[in-house]
C-alpha cells in the first residue's frame, strides 16, 4: 500500500466518498454506487451527430440547422430518475468531486464518439458573474477541468455570459435561442482563430445554450466546434428539467 493509498483512505474514514448520482456513501475509490450503476439510461447507438441523441429519438428535423459540428452526453435525461438527480446534485451540493467523476464520463463518450478529432481545447458554457456568485461556483467549469483533464487538453474559461437573461426553463426552443442572442461573448485576450473546440455544459435540453456558443466561436474564427454534457433530453415539453438550458 503507497502513502497516497494509505492517506487516501483515513480520509474516507472521516470524509467518505459518495456517489456521483444518489449521493450515498460508498466504498473507497469507488464512485459510482452498485445501486445507481444499473439505473444509468446509457445512450444507444447509432447516435446522431447532428443532435447528439440516439436516431431513434434524432431532433434535427424538428430544430433545424445548428452551428455545431458535433454533439454527445453518454446519458439520457431523466427527471426522476439518477441522471437527474446527478444534475440536481451537481448544481446544489458544491461538491466538485461529483464533477470530475461525471467529467470522466464525458470524456469517454467523446474518446469514443470523435477519437480522431484533434480537439485542442475544452471550454465550459459560462454564467453570468452575478449568477456564480450567487451559487458560489459553475458547475460547468468543474466537469470542463475533469473532462480537459482526462483528454490532456487545456480548459479555457473564456466564454463569457454578458447579459442577465430570462430563465431558460419556462421558455419554448424558439423563445430559447431568441433570448440567448447577443447574451455570449468571447474574451477578446483568447486566441481562438482555427483552434477546434470542445464545449460542455452538464445537460443539453433544446442545445441552445450549447449552440449560442457555437455560433459565437465560430464567428471568432474556430475550425471546429463539438458540444458535450453529461446527459440529453429526449422529450422536449414544459416537463422537461435540468442543467444550464434550464438556467444554469
Amino acid at each position: 500500500m503507497t502513502l497516497n493509498d494509505l492517506s487516501g483512505r483515513l480520509l474516507h474514514m472521516f470524509l467518505p466518498d459518495r456517489c456521483a448520482f444518489c449521493g450515498d456513501v460508498v466504498t473507497y475509490n469507488t464512485e459510482i454506487c452498485d445501486k445507481c450503476r444499473p439505473q444509468l439510461n446509457r445512450q444507444e447507438a447509432p447516435i446522431c451527430v447532428g443532435c447528439g441523441r440516439s436516431k431513434p429519438h434524432c431532433q434535427c428535423k424538428a430544430d433545424g440547422r445548428r452551428h455545431w459540428n458535433g454533439a454527445i452526453a453518454p446519458f439520457v435525461y431523466e427527471n426522476e430518475g439518477v441522471t437527474g438527480e446527478s444534475v440536481r446534485r451537481l448544481k446544489h451540493s458544491h461538491n466538485k468531486k461529483n464533477a470530475e467523476t461525471l467529467g470522466k464520463e464525458i470524456a469517454a463518450c467523446v474518446q469514443e464518439r470523435f477519437g480522431d478529432v484533434p480537439f485542442d481545447c475544452v471550454m465550459p458554457v459560462p454564467m453570468t458573474k452575478k449568477d456564480e456568485r450567487k451559487r458560489g461556483y459553475s458547475q460547468s467549469l468543474w466537469i470542463a477541468q475533469a473532462v480537459a483533464t482526462e483528454m490532456s487538453i487545456p480548459c479555457e474559461n473564456v466564454l463569457q455570459k454578458i447579459l442577465q437573461t430570462k430563465p431558460q426553463k419556462k421558455l419554448s426552443a424558439k423563445k430559447r435561442r431568441v433570448n440567448l442572442r447577443g447574451a455570449i461573448d468571447l474574451d477578446e485576450m483568447f486566441d481562438l482563430p482555427e483552434k477546434t473546440v470542445l464545449v460542455v455544459d452538464d445537460a443539453i435540453t433544446t442545445g441552445s445554450t450549447l449552440d449560442e456558443c457555437a455560433r459565437v466561436l465560430k464567428i471568432y474564427g474556430a475550425a471546429a466546434v463539438y458540444v458535450a454534457a453529461v446527459c440529453i433530453v429526449y422529450k422536449k415539453g414544459k416537463d422537461s428539467d435540468g442543467g444550464s438550458e434550464t438556467g444554469n
